[in-house]
């Protein structure tokens, strides 16, 4: 059963997961509104902003979600074939995606036996 949480909130999180534990398997699938455009025309506090809507959530939400997943959970992170295609006007979300992405090796070394994998639609 899906369940919806603010993920930059995580008290709400936590709280949730712990109603829930253990949980086997945590999909944290977060998008935003900012970050694409012309490089040389994109507004850095919009891509602030678009970090705070993906990236930061992302690892909120994660963190809070840990101490209740099951031994053998997995999670998955969502991230964008922007971080890794070369289009124009995808620079700014392109490195949002890739900063979220940049998350699964390092912590699917961390975390095992816990899964941490990384889907890129598009």
């Amino acid at each position: 059963m899906a369940r919806r949480r603010d993920a930059a909130d995580a008290r709400a999180v936590a709280a949730l997961a712990a109603q829930i534990a253990p949980i086997q398997r945590l999909i944290i699938t977060l998008t935003g509104n900012g970050g694409a455009g012309p490089f040389r025309e994109l507004p850095i506090d919009g891509l602030r902003q678009a970090f705070e809507e993906k990236y930061w959530p992302t690892v909120t939400a994660l963190q809070a979600g840990l101490a209740h997943l099951s031994k053998d959970a997995s999670v998955t992170l969502v991230g964008a074939v922007t971080a890794r295609a070369a289009m124009p006007g995808t620079a700014g979300i392109g490195s949002l995606n890739a900063a979220v992405e940049g998350l699964v090796q390092p912590l699917a070394a961390e975390l095992a036996p816990i899964r941490i994998n990384a889907v890129s639609p598009g």
